[in-house]
C-alpha cells in the first residue's frame, strides 16, 4: 500500500473518514525532499511488518500552499501530523529517517492507556506510569486524558486496585510516587517533570528579568508561553552565538518600546540550556530563532525578517492578536536600554 497524496479539495472528507492518519506535508523543492519521500514509504512497509495498519498520507506544499499553511504556518517541512477523526492532535514532528518516522507510529497507533493483570508487567515498558485505581472511574478518565497527551513519550497502564496511587516505574521499579490531588493539570505537570527534559530552574526575583525580557525554561515553557489573554515573542538563543550577541541589544530595545503593550509578553529561553518541550512546533536547532504565539494558540509563527527593531516590530504589528498601538509603541533610544 502506498502513500495517498491529498490535495485541498480532497484532504477534509479523506481524513475525516479515518479514525487515525498520519499526514506528511511536505516539500519536494527541499534539498532532501525526494529522500524523506523514499523514507516515507519505507516507514510504511516497517510498520506493516509489525501488524499496523496505519494509514499514511501526504500533502505536497508546493501545490496545495494554502492546505499546507493551514496546519504548518510556520512553513517548515517535512512535518508528520497526527490526526484523529479529522482533527489535527498535538502530535506534530519534522521526522527525515525511515526508522524515526516508523518508531513515531509505533508510539501512537495504540490505545492510550495499556490495561494490566499484574504490576510486573511494567517492567515491559521504560519509562511506565503505572497507575493503581478502579476501572472506569473519574480517576480512571484523569489517567487516560494525561496520557493522551504523553503517548510518544511514556506508557500509561492501569492495575485495576483499590490503591488510588500513580507511579513513576522505571525498568519496573517505582522511583516516585504522585502526590497532591489528580487533577488533569496536576497530573500532566508531573508527568512533565519526570520525564528527561533539559532544563534550568525555574528563575525567581530579579532572575526571572533579563535585560527587560522575560526569561523562559523548559520547566515552565507551556505556562508561560500559551497564555489565553497575552500573545508572547519568544527568543531562542545561545551564550556562545555571535549572531544572538549582535542581536540582543536590538532585542532588549524591541522590548522596551512594546512594554506598554498589555497584551503583549517579550520572553527569551537559553536553547543551549533547555530542551524543547514541544519539538513539533518549537525548534531551535539554529540561534537565534524567533516565535510568535497569539493568545489562545500553540502553533507559532516563525520569524524571518531583518534583526532590527523596526522589522521586529512590523511582524509584531502583523500578527498581533488585538491592533498594537502606535501610541503605546515607545521611542526609547539604544542609549537608554541598560545592556
Amino acid at each position: 500500500m502506498s502513500t495517498t497524496e491529498l490535495t485541498e479539495a480532497t484532504f477534509d472528507k479523506f481524513v475525516a473518514e479515518k479514525s487515525r492518519i498520519l499526514v506528511d506535508f511536505f516539500d519536494p523543492t527541499d534539498a532532501e525532499g525526494k529522500e524523506h519521500q523514499k523514507a516515507l514509504e519505507q516507514a510504511l512497509v516497517s510498520v506493516r511488518g509489525y501488524g499496523k495498519n496505519t494509514e499514511f498520507a501526504k500533502v505536497d506544499a508546493s501545490k496545495e500552499k494554502q492546505l499546507a499553511g493551514r496546519y504548518v504556518p510556520n512553513a517548515r517541512y517535512p512535518q508528520l501530523i497526527w490526526f484523529a477523526n479529522g482533527h489535527p492532535t498535538e502530535y506534530h514532528r519534522t521526522l527525515r529517517s525511515s526508522k524515526n518516522i516508523a518508531d513515531f507510529v509505533l508510539a501512537l497507533d495504540r490505545p492510550s492507556i495499556i490495561e494490566i493483570t499484574d504490576a510486573s508487567e511494567a517492567s515491559e515498558y521504560n519509562p511506565a506510569v503505572l497507575a493503581e485505581i478502579p476501572k472506569g472511574g473519574d480517576l480512571y478518565k484523569t489517567v487516560d486524558a494525561v496520557a493522551l497527551k504523553h503517548m510518544d513519550m511514556v506508557a500509561f497502564m492501569v492495575l485495576e486496585s483499590s490503591k488510588n496511587t500513580i507511579s513513576w516505574t522505571v525498568d519496573g521499579v517505582v522511583k516516585h510516587k504522585f502526590e497532591g490531588t489528580p487533577s488533569v493539570d496536576a497530573l500532566h505537570k508531573w508527568v512533565k517533570a519526570e520525564l528527561p527534559h533539559k532544563s534550568e530552574e525555574v528563575p525567581q526575583g530579579d532572575l526571572a528579568f533579563e535585560g527587560g525580557v522575560h526569561v523562559v525554561v523548559n520547566k515552565n515553557f507551556e505556562e508561560e508561553v500559551f497564555q489565553k489573554e497575552k500573545d508572547v515573542m519568544l527568543l531562542a538563543h545561545a551564550p556562545w552565538c555571535g549572531f544572538c550577541k549582535k542581536l540582543m541589544p536590538q532585542w532588549r530595545q524591541f522590548a522596551r518600546r512594546v512594554s506598554n503593550i498589555p497584551h503583549l509578553t517579550v520572553a527569551q529561553i537559553d536553547g543551549s540550556r533547555n530542551d524543547s518541550p514541544l519539538p513539533g512546533n518549537f525548534e531551535w536547532t539554529s540561534y537565534p530563532t524567533i516565535f510568535y504565539v497569539r493568545a489562545g494558540q500553540h502553533v507559532p509563527v516563525i520569524y524571518k525578517g531583518n534583526r532590527t527593531v523596526e522589522s521586529l516590530l512590523s511582524f509584531a504589528k502583523e500578527h498581533s492578536s488585538k491592533p498594537l498601538e502606535d501610541s503605546n509603541i515607545s521611542d526609547v533610544q539604544m542609549e537608554d536600554v541598560d545592556l
